[in-house]
């Protein structure tokens, strides 16, 4: 049974391309671009991240492995990402020029 509203500890930020920085907070908003809006075909990392967030919202998979594997991917489809930690306030999209 999944469950859609677990969250990872520390947020994965992502510069999906150059001017659309994200946040991701949970394994189910990192699947929507995974499954929805990836860049290019996808690799090998792309399909775990897929089957490692897949599992976290079964609870099969922990939730750090799923994070990790979506830092893969994200590595892996050359999009610049960075794990910070988890605001008190959802931050879904914002624009900055760190990344």
């Amino acid at each position: 049974m999944q469950n859609p509203n677990v969250v990872w500890a520390s947020w994965v930020t992502v510069r999906v391309h150059s001017d659309d920085i994200r946040t991701f907070a949970s394994p189910r908003e990192a699947l929507e671009i995974l499954q929805g809006e990836w860049p290019g075909p996808g690799g090998p990392h792309h399909r775990s991240a897929i089957n490692a967030c897949r599992g976290a919202l079964d609870k099969t998979t922990p939730l750090a492995i799923a994070r990790e594997a979506f830092l893969t991917a994200c590595s892996e489809a050359g999009m610049a990402c960075a794990v910070r930690a988890a605001s008190p306030l959802p931050c879904r999209i914002h624009h900055s020029p760190l990344l």
